[in-house]
Formats: C-alpha cells, sequence, structure tokens
C-alpha cells in the first residue's frame, strides 16, 4: 500500500497533461534510524529492485525470515516501505514497486502509552496540516522549474515550536476528563508512566488484564457478551506495536516549514497562514476528547450530563475500594507471623 500505491500515484500524475505540483505527504518516522531528522531526503535502506524481485519469488515464510535482514535498523515494514516511497517521488525516472507485510501507524494511539515523562511528544492540529500541504503545493506549482531544482522537503511537525512533554501531556489529561467523562465508564480514568519494564507489565496485568477478567465474568454470569479482554487484548497489541515510537525521543528539524508560511501573500494569510507556536495545548486535547466522544465512540452531547453524574459515582466507588483494598492489605500484614513476633518482642520489652 505504501510503495506501490505512491508508484502508481506518480504515474498517473505523468500522464496528466498540464500537471503544476505532486505533494507526497509521507512520515516523521521514515528514518527512525536518525535522531535527528533534517528537512532532507535521505538514501533508501534498501535497494529497490532486489527488495521486489525478493518478494515475488520467495514464499511467506521466507520472507519472514529475510524481513529483519532487509528492515536493519528500522523498526517494521511501515517505517521501511514509507522510506522507500519517498525515493520513488523523488526518482519519477525509476519507479519500482515493492512490499509491505502490514500497517504500523506511528499516530494511532495517543502517545500517553508512553513510559517516559520526559519525552517531548509531538502533536499538530490537523488543519495546520493541511494548511501547509495545500501552501506548499501553491509554492511549487507557481515557481518556474529549472533541471536543477532539488525536491522541496518540509517536516510537516511541532519541532521546538510548541512542546509538550508525555508527563504534561497525562496531566493536562487528569485536569480534562472530569470535564468529558465518557458514558457508561467501568471505572474511573487512571494511571501514570513509569521507565520500568517490570514495573509497567506488574501494572497491565493487575490494572489491567485482571479487572477485565473479573468484569467479563460478572457479564458472562449475567448472560451477557463478555467483552472487555479482547478490548484490552487490543490495546496491548497496538501498545506493542508503537512501543518503538513512544519510548524514544528524536528531534525534527523544520526551519523549511516555518519558512515556508513566510511566503504566504497578505490576502491568503487569513485562510492559510498557520502559527503553531500559539496553539492552546489545553484547548486542543479538550477537542481532541470531544472529538473522540462525538466521531469515534458515538456519544450524544446531550448526553453529557448524565455521564458526568456517573463519573461522580464512580469517583466515589473507586475510594471506597481503594480504602477496602489497602485496610485488608495492611491488616494481612499485620496478622503475619514475623510481624506478630516483632510485636510481641517490642510489647515484651515495653
Amino acid at each position: 500500500m505504501n510503495l506501490r500505491g505512491t508508484k502508481e500515484m506518480v504515474e498517473l500524475a505523468a500522464d496528466i497533461r498540464n500537471l503544476k505540483v505532486f505533494i507526497h505527504v509521507s512520515t516523521s518516522y521514515s528514518n527512525t534510524n536518525r535522531e535527528t531528522l533534517e528537512e532532507i531526503l535521505y538514501p533508501p535502506h534498501a535497494d529497490w529492485r532486489e527488495t521486489l524481485h525478493i518478494c515475488e519469488t520467495v514464499d511467506s515464510h521466507t520472507l519472514k525470515v529475510l524481513t529483519p535482514k532487509y528492515l536493519g535498523e528500522l523498526p517494521n515494514t511501515y517505517t521501511f516501505s514509507k522510506q522507500l516511497a519517498e525515493n520513488v517521488v523523488a526518482d519519477v525516472e525509476e519507479p519500482v514497486p515493492g512490499w509491505i507485510e502490514n500497517f504500523n501507524g506511528p499516530a494511532a494511539l495517543l502517545a500517553a502509552c508512553g513510559k517516559d515523562p520526559d519525552l517531548v511528544a509531538d502533536y499538530m492540529p490537523v488543519d495546520i496540516s493541511i494548511k501547509s500541504f495545500i501552501v506548499a503545493s501553491w509554492l511549487r506549482g507557481t515557481k518556474e522549474l529549472s533541471p536543477t531544482d532539488d525536491v522541496p522537503i518540509y517536516n510537516c511537525c511541532a519541532g521546538k515550536l510548541n512542546n509538550i512533554t508525555m508527563g504534561q501531556m497525562i496531566a493536562m489529561g487528569r485536569q480534562i476528563y472530569p470535564s468529558v467523562p465518557v458514558n457508561d465508564m467501568l471505572w474511573t480514568p487512571g494511571g501514570d508512566l513509569t521507565k520500568s519494564k517490570t514495573i509497567h507489565y506488574i501494572k497491565v496485568i493487575f490494572l489491567h488484564l485482571l479487572p477485565a477478567i473479573l468484569v467479563d465474568t460478572i457479564l458472562w454470569l449475567a448472560g451477557r457478551k463478555p467483552m472487555l479482554v479482547k478490548i484490552q487484548r487490543r490495546i496491548y497489541i497496538a501498545n506493542l506495536a508503537l512501543m518503538y515510537y513512544i519510548t524514544k525521543q528524536w528531534t525534527f528539524d523544520n526551519k523549511n516549514l516555518v519558512l515556508m508560511r513566510s511566503r504566504i501573500k497578505n490576502e491568503d494569510k487569513k485562510q492559510f497562514y498557520y502559527e503553531m507556536e500559539n496553539v492552546d495545548q489545553y484547548k486542543y486535547f479538550v477537542n481532541a476528547v470531544k472529538g473522540g466522544k462525538k466521531y469515534l465512540l458515538k456519544e450524544k452531547d446531550e448526553d453529557m450530563p448524565k455521564a458526568k453524574r456517573h463519573y461522580n459515582r464512580m469517583v466515589v466507588v473507586d475510594i471506597i475500594v481503594q480504602i477496602a483494598f489497602y485496610s485488608t492489605l495492611f491488616w494481612w500484614f499485620l496478622n503475619l507471623n514475623c510481624i506478630q513476633n516483632l510485636i510481641s518482642l517490642i510489647s515484651n520489652h515495653s
């Protein structure tokens, strides 16, 4: 999809008369083996013809064996194929079809499932991205070209213009959620970030898997279809696919993107000028949560008061359960033989 689709679009563009510009939108993560990403075209990670020949002539098992050798420092076939697609666009004289085994988009989930609170999460409102695509198209399409012109490349990202760490994002989420809770929540939202894999997996078991099994058991006993374990499994698999992207830090250079907006005409600035540095982060994520409720969960705005009442009830239930849990844990600890002997020893000495 990534490589062959791009090749076929380039071939289609070549057949269109009077075409002024062709814009290819890649991904910021096509060269993840580099810590600093400049606005340039990097060399391909593999030979296109050799890749195509192997994919068309060997069986699926052999492909699985060869894939890690091809990927090298790249994390998956998504990144690999997107990087090759960039070179297809840059070198239309030699379009080569390619292959892809799966699709692991790095932006598929909110980066709150990361494990380092100090990592910077690069977020940009989609309307700013679209405006920059249109401006880039206009600049390229209205310029007299010469054979020596390079392909203009822009890192469409926040970069250093408007930073937010994953820790700040989690804190912001805690502030936002009480005002826009989802309908019929099973428990109050929580969680935090940790740099320890051991602690992470312990929390996955005790805070995700075991509660999901308990809820599914109750649903099964009530004659309803269990669902939570299945959902948690999907979240866990998605987290594994994105782990490479949400546990590493890259520096994106977007000087070309910033310079590009200075070329916009005064009469077009109202519609197309973009200021990433002035985006209100809190408002951005509030709108993101509201959009998720409305367009993904299909929830209605008029249900919000009911959702808030249910949220407040679940907060009380959560407090009661925590008090009961830690009280039971404390009672169990006090009744251990070693603790009883220690208490008796202290009492006798007193």
